[in-house]
């Protein structure tokens, strides 16, 4: 008997964390990506959950891991869910965004992995730059609201 190895499929879903960064003058932190997954769209740090890794140890980790900030303070917002026709093939087509929001920090953004997101950059919550990822449009739609579950279509 031969085991098969499993790969995600269209009934799976991706778990990630995204962290909204705002500063003193209430911009946000983007930077445009680079590789893979809608490369040229404006995203926040973030990214998938590692095995057993707890959500806030995820997003601590993201945040550090792309943009060399450690943050003092994390406060969680809610959850966004991102449905994509236009995943690659063999992924699901459906990733859930626990967000977070970072408004204390220790360091400067810098761009950790600059094969993956050109440079960290602040931008007005009113005037972000186009495209950007659609669940982190939600993230930040959910943001604005003040509510703690926003379901794309």
């Amino acid at each position: 008997m031969t085991e098969s190895v499993s790969q995600p499929s269209k009934n799976n879903v991706f778990i990630g964390c995204c962290v909204i960064v705002q500063n003193a003058d209430r911009h946000i932190l983007l930077a445009k990506r680079k590789n893979g997954y809608k490369a040229g769209y404006y995203g926040l740090p973030g990214g998938r959950v590692e095995g057993p890794e707890l959500l806030t140890d995820c997003a601590l980790r993201e945040l550090r891991e792309e943009t060399d900030l450690q943050a003092v303070h994390l406060q969680y917002l809610g959850v966004v869910r991102e449905w994509q026709e236009d995943f690659p093939a063999d992924a699901p087509n459906s990733f859930v965004h626990f967000v977070f929001l970072c408004r204390e920090w220790e360091g400067t953004p810098i761009t950790k992995e600059p094969e993956k997101a050109a440079l960290w950059e602040w931008y007005d919550p009113n005037n972000l730059p186009d495209p950007v990822l659609p669940g982190h449009f939600a993230a930040l739609k959910l943001f604005q609201s003040g509510d703690q579950l926003e379901d794309l279509v």
